[in-house]
Formats: C-alpha cells, structure tokens, sequence
C-alpha cells in the first residue's frame, strides 16, 4: 500500500544532500505557528544531525545541507489549514509541480522552487492517514536529480 510513498520520500531523502543553504521563511513562521499544538510535531533537522544520519553514499553531499523543516498532524481537518498555508507559500513563490502521485487515500506532491537554472527549494507534501509538509532548502542542480532518483531505483 505505501510501497510509492516509501520510495517517494527515499527519493526526497536521497535529494536532501544536494546542497541546502536557507528556509523558507514562511514555512519557518508555519511551523512555529502549530509547534505549541498537541496533535502537531514539527522538526528541524540540522547539518550535524544529517551528516550522522547520512549513509556513505550521501557523505559527498552532508556537507552543504543547513537543515531540513518538516510538519507533521494526524488530524486530517488541521492538516488541511496547514495545507492550505503551504499552498499559499507555494503559490507566491512560483512554485512548479515536479511530481504529484494519489495511490488509494494518499496524495503526494513535490514542488520545487527555481532560481534560475537551478533549483532553490523542494516542498515536499504528503496528505493522508499520516500528513507531512517539508522544506527542504539549496542551490540542486536541475541535472542532478536524475541521478539520485536512479540511485533509489525510482
């Protein structure tokens, strides 16, 4: 069932090294907005926390990661105010549809924020049963992600 999913967010896992150097500072506001709600967790994972969670085929790119934010709700009804939230960050920053995927009760969607040839931040979203949004901040190269999603075998 979560088959998809599971190798969606290996392939957003595996794109995390590529080079992180600022948040969206709207997202920033978001998370710190729900981070005294019970049925929220909010994370930020930082560059040292990443460099010891990161395997040896990702140690090439730990270096250049700041941090990665994430949201998380259960509560279907608050993850869809919280949605909303972050289809308005999306929207004013211009943010493109890399992919978009609904398997039963879960959707997922990937957007990416470019600057230039060059992609400045991945928004990651994932709405079911277990609701998530992210962040995750850099200067990827357009090129190089074909290359980490072949490394997953997506």
């Amino acid at each position: 069932k979560h088959y998809i999913m599971k190798r969606i967010i290996a392939a957003i896992m595996l794109l995390l090294p590529i080079g992180v150097s600022a948040s969206i500072p709207e997202f920033t506001e978001l998370a710190a907005k729900y981070d005294s709600n019970e049925q929220v967790t909010t994370i930020v994972i930082d560059k040292n926390l990443l460099a010891i969670a990161g395997g040896a085929e990702s140690n090439a790119y730990i270096d250049k990661i700041d941090e990665v934010e994430m949201i998380m709700c259960d509560n279907g009804s608050l993850f869809e105010e919280i949605r909303k939230e972050c289809d308005a960050i999306i929207k004013r920053y211009n943010a493109e549809t890399m992919i978009s995927v609904t398997e039963e009760e879960e959707q997922i969607n990937v957007y990416a924020i470019k600057n230039g040839e060059k992609i400045s931040n991945i928004i990651l979203i994932i709405n079911g049963s277990s609701s998530l949004a992210a962040v995750i901040s850099g200067d990827i190269a357009s090129n190089e992600i074909g290359n980490i999603i072949q490394v997953v075998g997506a």
